[in-house]
């Protein structure tokens, strides 16, 4: 099963070192939604959901940035 990196980019930079496992890589994009949908319900004012999740594959290209600003509505 592949595993894929959930990297954040915003004020504060943060390495996923560990991963997660998925089938394909449509329920990593989803996962990564439900992250970034999590993180901007969460944000501060200050943080103003400038950042986003770069979903990395095993080797190490990115297959996907979900941006917080857009994530604010799960529907």
């Amino acid at each position: 099963m592949p595993r894929y990196y959930f990297h954040f980019r915003g004020r504060v930079n943060a390495e996923d070192d560990i991963g997660e496992d998925f089938s394909h890589d449509r329920d990593a994009h989803a996962y990564a939604r439900r992250v970034a949908w999590e993180l901007a319900r969460n944000a501060t004012p200050d943080d103003n959901r400038s950042g986003r999740i770069l979903v990395m594959n095993e080797a190490g290209r990115e297959l996907f940035a979900i941006s917080l600003a857009g994530s604010t509505d799960m529907s």
